[in-house]
């Protein structure tokens, strides 16, 4: 991220829930000048931090060593302001920026193989500053901007379904549209 200077951050940190404490952890790689616009996801024991900053860099961290290890770039275009989840041992990735171009393009990752593969494009137009999150075996984007700037944001939800690599339209937000939002699942919801 940011802190209002013009250099972006690469720290990182982790949060004991027990002692309502935070402990610095090893630096994320990549530009010495930091990223903005990152996605993260969790597969079993380990952390993925993919694109952010037009890259299409993932890497993955190991809580039990504290380190980073590069994985198998993104193959599409470079990215920031995407949107990423896992669903089981996938992780996703997909939306953002390029510049001045919108994407809507969507991905698949698997660690066993170190592989990405295309999936279906997100539909509903392209989209930007959009949240993503899981629940079961269905994921889901939520609100966005289908342009830059200060373009409205959204309020339709997209559900994407990997065992038929389909993206269907769920119930819309409650109120004005969403951008620059965060998401989380818990018990289902």
């Amino acid at each position: 991220g940011d802190d209002g200077s013009p250099n972006f951050l690469n720290d990182f940190w982790e949060y004991d829930p027990v002692a309502n404490t935070w402990a610095a952890r090893a630096g994320v790689p990549g530009p010495s000048t930091g990223r903005l616009g990152a996605v993260g996801f969790s597969i079993g024991s380990k952390g993925y931090f993919a694109t952010g900053s037009v890259t299409t860099d993932l890497l993955e961290y190991d809580p039990a060593t504290n380190a980073w290890s590069w994985k198998a770039p993104l193959p599409g275009p470079g990215r920031y302001s995407a949107v990423g989840f896992s669903i089981g041992s996938t992780g996703y990735v997909g939306t953002g920026a390029q510049g001045g171009t919108i994407l809507d393009d969507f991905y698949a990752y698997d660690p066993a193989t170190n592989t990405w593969s295309a999936k279906a494009t997100v539909g509903g137009g392209v989209r930007v500053y959009a949240a993503g999150f899981s629940i079961g075996s269905k994921g889901y984007i939520a609100g966005g901007a289908s342009s830059g700037g200060n373009a409205p944001g959204l309020v339709d939800v997209r559900v994407y379904d990997p065992a038929s690599n389909t993206w269907t339209a769920a119930a819309s937000l409650p109120g004005s549209g969403k951008r620059y939002s965060a998401a989380f699942s818990l018990n289902g919801k």
